[in-house]
């Protein structure tokens, strides 16, 4: 897996970095360019193993992508 890494998703390139806060809290920083200004939010997976966006004032089209942005981060998780 990858500790930093780019992904398109329907022509918008996000970046991603894996986190650990502390042994066991696994988070992903996720960044994207809106209109000039950068964006970062945090998905944690939950307890059904879902990858989550934290609560965060976002576009709303980006909640839209959650599980897009799960399915990315579970490759990763994956990949050796």
């Amino acid at each position: 897996m990858r500790e930093l890494f780019e992904y398109t998703l329907k022509k918008i390139p996000f970046k991603f970095e894996r986190v650990f806060y502390n042994v066991e809290d696994l988070y992903y920083h996720i960044g994207f360019d809106n209109n000039g200004k950068v964006e970062i939010f945090r998905m944690k997976k939950d307890e059904e193993g879902m990858w989550k966006i934290q609560a965060q004032v976002l576009p709303l089209w980006i909640h839209e992508m959650e599980l897009e942005l799960n399915d990315v981060i579970r490759v990763n998780e994956t990949s050796i």
